[in-house]
């Protein structure tokens, strides 16, 4: 026996003399009698922490889902788009809840500009909250997830107190404002993520996102004129309290980010560091030229935009049916689904100045040549398809603008983003105010150069507001071109 390990022993010697790879390649065909020691070589030692870190990093991103394609990246798309419907559509769909309540105890004696106060008051919070959600976003990554939770519990006990209501003030505190930080918040981390999931198809995936508002405004005024009659607001609020916790919750499960996050721990003092950097408001790209002539065009946009969705149907109610003036604006929102989707895939091929003046000069023209005369059902629903398919995409743009502003402060795309929101919904509240001044219904045709059933003056207001856009695209394109010689003569 001695004798035999001696032997075994020296042939071992042998084989690491003549090669010393030998004795700790592992090959998988190799026969195991003839290199009785061969085993796989053991795995080499982790240097460090950060050497750990970095490996399982590594390993990571090979599994990452790939960006611009792929059940994930789509499925995180089809998610947003739905919960646009239900934040957004219900918003925009509270004229339908404000009729009801003018009319109906224990609201029918109360005042309207207090009653219309829920659904302005909701639709800032709703912009507001954009900005401020983003803002938390990067300031605490790991804690979004169980934030957006918390918002949609938060989103779904407003509704349900609202549904208690005998006083306005609780319909404004719970349906209004509640309700709207509720909804902006849930709402942040989509636009929040959807960098990582999209790169060079971004304006697109935004632009389906944002379509889901359309569609919700589309819809959800139908299903409310059902409702209400048949239910009450008490149990059409409970009912939408209950729709938005299944469906919200199912979006939520998919609006997840690319890149897992996980909560940084005392030991990762570098990776907290990172993170405090990244969260640190960067505000100046608010004298960047390109950003100030992009909000001021979309100040513009909006105040032409919002004026005619609130007051195309009742210029409408005019000459025609109440169900007709209904269809008219249930066409005008629902063309700006594919609105959204057409201004993002354009903005994807092309600057997105070009897509911005090319909106604008289509609302012009619609405005000065078909709404001035538009003393019919068919020129004004032809008016409102129009209008919405090439104005109602505007807000595609946002996502390729902050992201050119702030190209060179790339962290701070977020908070750009959510700016140009505010912007938008400071025109959507000023926009109707301003034009709501100029513009008195009444079912007298009188042959304006500008307008008929006394629109003139409204449409003046509309179509310089478009020109303005237009103009605004221009300084825009201008700004973008001259910045890189701008640089240049402050860099000598």
């Amino acid at each position: 026996m001695l004798a035999l390990i001696s032997l075994q022993h020296m042939a071992t010697a042998t084989i690491t003399a003549e090669d010393p790879l030998a004795a700790t390649q592992y090959s998988p065909t190799a026969s195991v009698k003839s290199t009785p020691h061969a085993y796989p070589p053991a795995p080499a030692p982790i240097a460090s922490f950060e050497d750990a870190r970095q490996q399982q990093q590594e390993e990571d991103a090979i599994e990452l889902p790939p960006v611009d394609r792929g059940w994930a990246a789509w499925s995180f798309v089809g998610a947003g788009f739905l919960l646009d419907m239900l934040i957004w559509g219900q918003t925009f769909s509270y004229g339908s809840y404000l009729e009801f309540y003018l009319k109906t105890p224990p609201f029918n004696t109360a005042s309207s500009v207090a009653l219309s106060s829920v659904g302005t008051t909701s639709l800032a919070l709703d912009y507001a909250l954009i900005l401020l959600g983003a803002m938390a976003c990067r300031r605490w990554p790991h804690l979004v997830r169980k934030g957006v939770w918390l918002s949609l519990l938060l989103y779904v006990v407003s509704l349900l107190v609202a549904s208690f209501a005998t006083e306005v003030w609780t319909l404004i505190l719970f349906q209004g404002v509640l309700a709207g930080v509720a909804g902006g918040l849930m709402y942040a981390p989509l636009l929040f993520y959807i960098s990582e999931w999209f790169s060079a198809r971004r304006a697109l995936a935004g632009g389906t996102i944002f379509a889901g508002a359309g569609l919700g405004g589309f819809i959800f005024p139908l299903i409310l004129n059902q409702l209400l009659p048949r239910i009450g607001w008490r149990w059409t609020l409970r009912a939408f309290a209950l729709a938005s916790l299944v469906i919200c919750g199912a979006c939520i499960v998919r609006i997840r980010p690319r890149i897992p996050v996980r909560a940084p721990t005392k030991r990762d003092s570098s990776e907290r560091e990172k993170v405090k950097k990244e969260a640190k408001v960067d505000l100046r790209f608010l004298w960047n030229p390109v950003f100030l002539a992009v909000t001021a065009t979309i100040l513009c946009q909006g105040f032409a935009l919002a004026s005619l969705s609130i007051y195309l149907p009742t210029y409408a109610a005019s000459f025609t049916s109440p169900f007709n003036s209904s269809v008219i604006l249930a066409l005008f929102n629902v063309f700006q689904v594919p609105g959204q989707i057409l201004t993002g895939a354009l903005c994807d091929r092309y600057p997105y100045s070009a897509v911005m003046l090319g909106s604008a000069s289509v609302t012009t023209l619609a405005i000065f040549t078909i709404l001035r005369v538009g003393d019919s059902f068919a020129k004004v629903a032809g008016f409102a398809v129009l209008v919405g398919l090439t104005g109602g995409g505007f807000s595609s743009i946002w996502f390729p603008a902050s992201t050119d502003i702030t190209r060179s402060t790339p962290s701070q795309a977020a908070l750009c983003f959510g700016l140009l929101a505010i912007a938008r919904g400071v025109s959507s509240i000023a926009g109707p105010v301003a034009s709501g001044l100029l513009y008195t219904q009444t079912s007298v045709k009188d042959d304006g150069v500008w307008g008929r059933y006394g629109l003139s003056r409204f449409v003046l207001f509309v179509g310089w507001m478009s020109v303005a856009t237009a103009v605004g695209s221009v300084v825009v394109e201008g700004m973008r071109r001259l910045r890189p010689v701008r640089k240049l003569v402050e860099d000598e």
